[in-house]
């Protein structure tokens, strides 16, 4: 289990020392202070004392990363994507604003760069979710075989946060340049992701306590991007920047930087612990070649031995393909066919991420009430309703109130679906093999990302309406949801799981790659042992 926030960072905040502390305080101001008085003091002092997370540091430093994560991704895609929008139009040669008397901007048939300027962000996120599936592996044998997850979560973060700077310098000359520059900041995104995504399921062994964290880190993320678009909102209203993409663009990554380097900085160095190796290279391969060769035996195995991960890696694959290109799509969507601008595309993130409070709450509910995989594929079910209503009704700018309506609907989906997803994966993967089965959970996750949005941008680029092309995403929404009908009793998937029942998956790896004692099998006692420790 995670180490204690107060032990690991020397900070003495636990109730007995902050009661003795208040209480010899008040004997020193005066000696006849009486016990009910002192009993005050000690329960305030509790109180005002009381450690985040009940003091798991493991589990503060997630949250924290977590808001890092989230606010520099929006920074990037909110404020930096409507500016990089508004300049290839420019370049183009469209027009940007409705001529005079008109309240929409003509449609453009112009081109930058070999594609429309409406092609440009879905053409960048396909890139971006190509490589990053064939990153993941690599990152997954650094988790596994080094000792060094610590280290490149660190590098990770500092490379982040180096390119997210030069973002503050969009305009007229820059612009083709930064979005190359996108496609390293989302490669350095992901592999830092990963990382991050590997302490997760450590942060504790309770089962009542990951339900209340999973629902939490939703919740800490989707509130700390709504402070930060509101604000950047109220400082463009007092500014009279609102219809300025670019000087809009400036302010947001300034204060994106600044408050990512902040967090990333105090998670990295303070909260997040080393681990050890899981597992030794197995014989020949190398650190290079072992995650994808890990992948593809481990697909293989639980592909015919383990059916309801299986198929829960099947429903991850097509839902988080849909629900991380809704973000491309919907924003190039709302920002061509609408005419959004930078503050009203902020508003509408807005609407969306109070949504996922309410769909945080609701996953909670359901799960209890019904079990997660059942809770998933409900919401996996609301967030293909909501994305075939907009693609049916959404024509024009006279729609902005139906799409802030659809944005708040897509939020209680998304809040839904990632904590039932993260909860799930929690607790069917099997025990003793849980960083190397979450890598292959963000693997599936990004495998297919690539795939709706470069549907959009071929249809968009053959003259085909958005409204169809953001249709198809409902697709794989659905497709999703059979997966989730596909994984079966869910308690039976957590009784396999705990009991250890599937070990044999990476002893039939190391079987094939001919080095079975260097497998995960063997790894178990030692992280035990090494929890052991760490809490001594």
């Amino acid at each position: 289990m995670a180490d204690r926030f107060d032990d690991e960072t020397g900070q003495s905040c636990s109730t007995s020392n902050a009661a003795s502390t208040f209480t010899a305080g008040a004997a020193t101001i005066s000696r006849n202070s009486t016990q009910n008085e002192m009993r005050w003091k000690r329960r305030l002092a509790s109180w005002c004392c009381q450690a985040p997370y009940g003091g798991n540091g493991e589990a503060l430093g997630w949250a924290l990363d977590g808001m890092g994560r989230s606010v520099s991704f929006m920074g990037a895609a909110v404020f930096g994507g409507t500016a990089l929008l508004h300049l290839a139009k420019e370049e183009a040669g469209c027009e940007t604003e409705p001529p005079e008397g008109e309240t929409e901007v003509p449609d453009c048939d112009g081109r930058v760069y070999g594609i429309r300027p409406s092609s440009l962000l879905t053409t960048l996120s396909t890139v971006v979710a190509l490589v990053s599936a064939a990153l993941l592996p690599l990152v997954g044998s650094i988790i596994d075989h080094t000792p060094h997850r610590l280290l490149v979560g660190r590098v990770s973060a500092i490379v982040v946060v180096v390119l997210l700077f030069p973002f503050i310098f969009i305009n007229e000359n820059t612009w083709f340049a930064m979005g190359i520059l996108v496609l390293f900041v989302a490669f350095a995104g992901w592999i830092h992701t990963c990382i991050s995504f590997a302490y997760l399921p450590e942060v504790t062994d309770d089962e009542d306590e990951m339900m209340r964290f999973t629902a939490s880190f939703t919740i800490v993320q989707y509130i700390s991007t709504v402070g930060y678009i509101l604000a950047m909102v109220g400082i463009l209203y007092v500014l009279g920047l609102t219809d300025d993409s670019i000087a809009s663009n400036r302010i947001a990554q300034i204060v994106s930087f600044t408050f990512t380097s902040c967090v990333f900085c105090f998670a990295w160095t303070n909260l997040f612990r080393e681990r050890p190796a899981f597992q030794k290279v197995p014989e020949g391969s190398t650190v290079l070649t072992a995650g994808f060769k890990n992948v593809y035996l481990t697909s293989k195995r639980i592909y015919k031995d383990y059916s309801a991960l299986k198929w829960f890696y099947v429903a991850v694959a097509f839902s988080d393909a849909g629900a991380q290109s809704l973000a491309s799509v919907a924003l190039t969507f709302v920002t061509d066919q609408l005419q959004f601008t930078t503050t009203e595309n902020g508003m509408a993130v807005i609407i969306l991420l109070v949504g996922t409070v309410p769909g945080c709450m609701l996953s909670k509910q359901v799960t209890r009430r019904f079990s997660p995989v059942h809770s998933a594929a409900a919401c996996l079910l609301l967030l293909a309703g909501v994305t075939a209503v907009a693609a049916s009704l959404l024509t024009g700018p006279d729609q902005k109130p139906l799409a802030f309506v659809c944005a708040a609907a897509w939020g209680v989906g998304t809040g839904w679906k990632y904590s039932s997803e993260r909860f799930i994966v929690c607790q069917i993967i099997p025990k003793g093999q849980d960083a190397e089965l979450m890598g292959l959970y963000l693997f599936f996750g990004q495998v297919l990302v690539w795939l709706p949005a470069l549907i959009f941008t071929a249809m968009n680029e053959a003259g085909v309406s958005m409204r169809i092309g953001i249709g198809i995403i409902g697709i794989f929404f659905l497709l999703g949801m059979a997966g989730y009908f596909m994984v079966g009793d869910y308690k039976e998937a957590v009784r396999v799981a705990n009991a250890g029942v599937e070990s044999r998956i990476s002893t039939s790896v190391g079987a094939e790659t001919g080095s079975e004692d260097d497998q995960s099998n063997k790894c178990l006692p030692a992280i035990n042992e090494t929890r052991i420790t760490e809490d001594e």
